[in-house]
């Protein structure tokens, strides 16, 4: 089974020879970058939830790593999430 980043690149691989090759029959191009965008979109969205549980599997070692009470971890680890997210969010907005 091949690796998401070799799914991602190779898509764009075919999408990208695609629109060089065949740039003057627009039916066929469509019909090709149409059936490997799916791949495309597929392997970005596996690559972004990845990363998400990787960050979250992290972040939940942190409160142990620095004594935080056990009372407040769970808390902890909510808020530092959802500044993550917002961080990512206002750096792709820029």
């Amino acid at each position: 089974m091949p690796s998401v980043d070799s799914q991602i690149q190779s898509a764009d691989l075919v999408i990208t020879r695609a629109i060089e090759t065949y740039d003057r029959d627009r039916a066929f191009l469509s019909q090709v970058v149409l059936a490997h965008l799916r791949n495309l979109v597929e392997g970005i969205a596996v690559r972004i939830i990845n990363n998400k549980v990787e960050m979250r599997a992290q972040v939940r070692r942190l409160p142990a790593k620095y004594d935080f009470p056990p009372n407040l971890e769970e808390r902890a680890v909510e808020l530092a999430l959802q500044q993550a997210e917002l961080f990512a969010s206002t750096e792709d907005a820029q």
